[in-house]
């Protein structure tokens, strides 16, 4: 027997004899037999199992449903960034093209406020809303009002690319066709391939300063470039509907009703116009009282002067521009 077991024993049967026993022993002695340390469970039961497959499933499932809402939070993303960019593009373009000189125009919008609509117009629309005309643009090369072709080239914005989706291939873009099909470079005869989902008008109102003065004598303009997704003119009809403010107030937009009838959700563009003013409004809240009542968010509208404007409603509308534009009237100037 090893030294240290044999004095441990002596030790023990020594404090038997005086009646003390020593902690080293006590401890042993406490101690569950081999049997029923054999006995104790060493893993999970079958409950546990499924209690943490049910907490799993449920952040599984969690997961899941966050796919979708992001990938529509990406498509959302992407059209924000493409109206900005189509509205900036908008802007230059009714600046180099002068849309705004009064010696471009085959038709008067008279003193006070006006649309360009082209492609409203080859599409047989009359006045937005009832009072605001779609005026007649000519192209000033040839001094022939656009043809619907002509309005197509220049008011759809020509940057969303299309994309091709081969069946046995990645998904990639295709920026290029000819008449004998696609290709995948440019060519002498080639264009590019757009989805041609974003256009744009645009609405005009004299400064304030200026509402009296002939159309040729303006210098200043608030303009509001208008781009709309997927719009298809004439086939989507616009609605309008007479408004009111609610207590007289129209600081920040205000709160107006408007009768029955007129369909606008919350998040999207309302026109409101007469025959002097026009101005776009966020639509911030929709109810029932028992007319529709909607709260709008945009410029400050003149209820004093025009305390019963028309509101309009453009489906499809994605983003409104607007800005102050100072006009080059020399009709000497050329391009």
């Amino acid at each position: 027997m090893r030294p240290g077991v044999r004095s441990q024993r002596s030790a023990v049967r020594a404090g038997t004899a005086q009646g003390t026993v020593p902690i080293f022993a006590q401890r042993k002695w406490d101690c569950p037999p081999r049997a029923a340390r054999r006995r104790s469970r060493r893993g999970v039961s079958l409950m546990e199992v499924l209690i943490s497959t049910f907490v799993l499933s449920i952040g599984l499932l969690g997961l899941a449903a966050l796919l979708p809402l992001g990938r529509f939070a990406v498509v959302e993303t992407n059209k924000a960034d493409y109206s900005g960019a189509c509205g900036r593009a908008a802007m230059r373009d009714v600046e180099i093209r002068r849309m705004l000189f009064a010696g471009n125009w085959a038709t008067n919008p008279g003193n006070g406020a006006f649309a360009i609509d082209p492609l409203g117009v080859n599409a047989g629309l009359g006045d937005l809303g009832g009072v605001l005309p779609r005026i007649t643009l000519i192209v000033p090369a040839t001094g022939t009002p656009y043809t619907a072709a002509q309005a197509e080239a220049v008011f759809v914005w020509k940057d969303d690319l299309s994309f091709t989706i081969p069946n046995n291939a990645r998904t990639y873009r295709r920026f290029y066709q000819d008449a004998a099909g696609t290709t995948d470079g440019p060519t002498p005869t080639a264009w590019p391939v757009i989805e041609g989902h974003y256009s744009w008008l645009l609405t005009a109102s004299p400064a304030a300063t200026e509402s009296g003065l002939q159309p040729i004598d303006r210098r200043t303009y608030n303009l509001s470039v208008v781009v709309c997704y997927r719009r298809k003119p004439g086939v989507v009809a616009e609605q309008s509907a007479a408004a009111s403010f609610v207590g007289g107030v129209g600081l920040g937009g205000g709160t107006i009703t408007v009768a029955s009838g007129l369909e606008v959700k919350e998040g999207e563009w309302l026109l409101l116009c007469n025959a002097a003013v026009a101005r776009w409004y966020r639509v911030v809240s929709v109810g029932q009282s028992p007319a529709t009542r909607m709260t709008l968010q945009g410029p400050d509208w003149d209820v004093a002067n025009y305390p019963q404007p028309v509101a309009v409603v453009i489906p499809t509308v994605l983003g409104v521009y607007s800005t102050v534009v100072e006009l080059d009237n020399d009709p000497l100037w050329s391009y």
